[in-house]
């Protein structure tokens, strides 16, 4: 499943059936010094650590509707603990 794509995501939930739990694990990170770092670095990690988090969780609680219990998890690096 690619996860910054919501066509995917969206597919990859029907695919699997309603869950009980979504666990969102996804990260990247392109680790440079600003001035050797490109738009294109930037835009691949908000697109996977934001929008493939959100598109995860958003699709993942649509799927859960109507379940009695369900868990949503949003794991992060230990990576964030340092700039």
């Amino acid at each position: 499943c690619d996860i910054t794509d919501v066509s995917s995501v969206i597919a990859c939930f029907e695919q699997a059936g309603p869950p009980d739990m979504v666990i969102a694990n996804a990260g990247i990170s392109a680790s440079a010094p600003l001035l050797k770092s490109g738009l294109q670095d930037f835009r691949a990690m908000v697109d996977t650590n934001l929008t493939g988090t959100f598109l995860t969780l958003h699709k993942g609680l649509r799927a859960m509707q109507g379940k009695d219990w369900g868990r949503v998890i949003a794991i992060a690096s230990t990576t964030s603990l340092k700039g």
